[in-house]
């Protein structure tokens, strides 16, 4: 299905750079970004983690200076054991598959590997006021980590737009950032108020449709996952206006329909 966006949607347009990869899984959960600003950074923050961090393990693996701090309330170690013990247990039940057992048991080995040492997971959400015991700041995150250019990767199911103006305030401390944009449709001002106001410290990079969830009637997709550079590292005027990437973009969601995607300029 393609799609063409109109001329008002020509600020989304990401700008072309040179060595563009993709960090992660090729389905849902990777992102694609310059390689060079990888090298760029002593840290990752991972806001929102679920049951996939290929992305902070790929980015770590490229870059093995870095350390990992994941934030994820939603998850934890024991919660992953519970269920390959569960797995278990429904096999010798005769009501699971050994496949599914292996998988759970395989998530809660890799969990227990990749947190461990110097890659941290909190047990939080990412949240614009200590509104619960188990929330934290974007401020109080910041105060965690030593480092001084910290990657950051934002898929927090839509409470992302509560928290720009803080992540804002520590732009000197990333030089790029990864967002899921969820619900642009009924959040369409709090949507275009965002990435403006990142705009004015950041360049678009990436832009790729979510095909797991729909189309607006004026054609912006509902789920938007785009790569923000740090306007120093970016030294091109040159827009991509039509998408997506071969080799680099895949589908989110492989039993549905996927996207092509223009910029009337």
């Amino acid at each position: 299905m393609h799609i063409t966006l109109d001329k008002k949607f020509e600020f989304l347009a990401p700008f072309k750079m040179d060595e563009m990869i993709r960090i992660g899984a090729n389905g849902d959960g990777g992102y694609v970004l310059p390689k060079s600003i990888i090298h760029q950074c002593d840290a990752l923050i991972s806001l929102g983690v679920s049951a996939d961090w290929s992305f902070d393990q790929h980015f770590s693996e490229l870059n093995p200076k870095i350390f990992v701090h994941g934030y994820d309330y939603s998850i934890s170690g024991s919660l992953f054991k519970k269920s390959a013990i569960k797995g278990a247990l429904k096999f010798l039940l005769f009501l699971g598959s050994l496949k599914e057992v292996r998988y759970r048991f395989e998530l809660y080995q890799a969990y227990k590997k990749f947190f461990s040492g110097r890659n941290v997971h909190y047990e939080e959400r990412v949240f614009s006021r200590n509104f619960e015991k188990f929330d934290i700041t974007i401020d109080q995150i910041f105060k965690r980590v030593s480092a001084k250019n910290c990657f950051l990767k934002v898929d927090i199911e839509g409470s992302e737009y509560r928290i720009i103006d803080d992540i804002l305030r520590h732009s000197q401390y990333i030089p790029g950032m990864a967002f899921e944009f969820h619900e642009t449709d009924p959040y369409r001002i709090q949507f275009v108020e965002s990435v403006q106001k990142i705009q004015k410290y950041y360049k678009i990079v990436h832009f790729h449709i979510n095909n797991s969830t729909g189309i607006a009637s004026d054609g912006l997709p509902e789920t938007i996952e785009m790569t923000f550079i740090k306007n120093e590292y970016c030294n091109t005027n040159e827009k991509n206006y039509e998408l997506p990437i071969e080799g680099l973009d895949f589908k989110n969601d492989l039993k549905k329909i996927d996207y092509k995607l223009s910029f009337e300029k």
